[in-house]
Parts: structure tokens; C-alpha cells; sequence
């Protein structure tokens, strides 16, 4: 082996493959440094599903008459203390609608059927949803007499 270098040699173990079975292992109470950590987390969920659900019924009050001009939203969410993207989050859930009226202005607003809260429209973990009306409406009926 004169042009190998030694380094680039390797040699398989000798050893043979034996899965080893993990210990059997008590379940024990939760440390108090635990518990704080999941009670801690479950404010920041609680804290940020707040903030979300104020950040949609600002976008609801401010689009219920008319559609505004993104920059409008943008400035008096603001001024109410909502951040920037919590302001998306809940233009996400409410399924707003933004369009293009000249280079300069963007116009949000509403869609047909806006959604409800998400404990109440029917919306998974997934995400997907069941049994939510249309966002054209209802569907139409023959409800003509003969």
C-alpha cells in the first residue's frame, strides 16, 4: 500500500450489533422548576390569543363601514397598541381582503362572510375547517310556490 495514505485507512468494527433496551424508568412528579416553566408558558398562550382577539375585533370595527387604506390600519393599530404582526395574524384569520386601487393606496377590507371566533367557526388544530358557511352565503333555495 505504498500510495495510500495511512489516514484514509478504515477498518470496520469488530464489535456485533446489539440494540440495547432503554432502563425502565419511574415516571416522576414534575419539579417545581418545571411546573413554573409550563405555567409561565401557558400565560404567554393565553397572553398572546388575547392580543390576537383584540387585534381581530380592532380590524372588525375599523372595516365594518367601509374599507380603509392599509395605511390608515396600520397607523391607528398603532396608536391602540397593536403590533405589526399581530395586525397580520388577525388580517390572516379574518380572511381580509386587500386590493390595489392606484400605486399609492391599498385598500383592506372585509370579506362577504366574515369569520367567526375560532373556538366557534368550527376551525381544527389542522387548520381546516368544518362545516362553516360559504364565503358566498348561504346556499339559495326553491322556496317559489307552484
Amino acid at each position: 500500500m505504498a500510495g495510500i495514505m495511512s489516514h484514509h485507512r478504515t477498518t470496520a468494527p469488530n464489535v456485533a450489533f446489539s440494540p440495547k433496551t432503554p432502563p425502565l424508568v419511574a415516571t416522576m412528579p414534575q419539579s417545581t422548576m418545571q411546573r413554573e416553566k409550563q405555567m409561565a408558558s401557558d400565560r404567554y398562550i393565553r397572553q398572546r390569543h388575547e392580543l390576537n382577539r383584540q387585534a381581530r375585533e380592532f380590524l372588525r370595527t375599523i372595516l365594518a363601514v367601509r374599507p380603509q387604506p392599509y395605511s390608515v390600519i396600520v397607523a391607528r393599530a398603532a396608536e391602540a397598541g397593536i403590533s405589526f404582526s399581530t395586525l397580520l395574524t388577525a388580517k390572516q384569520a379574518l380572511r381580509v381582503e386587500s386590493r390595489k386601487v392606484n400605486k399609492r393606496t391599498t385598500l383592506w377590507s372585509l370579506p362577504p362572510v366574515v369569520p367567526e371566533e375560532p373556538h366557534a367557526s368550527g376551525i381544527t388544530a389542522g387548520g381546516s375547517t368544518t362545516g362553516q358557511a360559504s364565503r358566498h352565503g348561504p346556499e339559495p333555495t326553491n322556496d317559489t310556490p307552484d
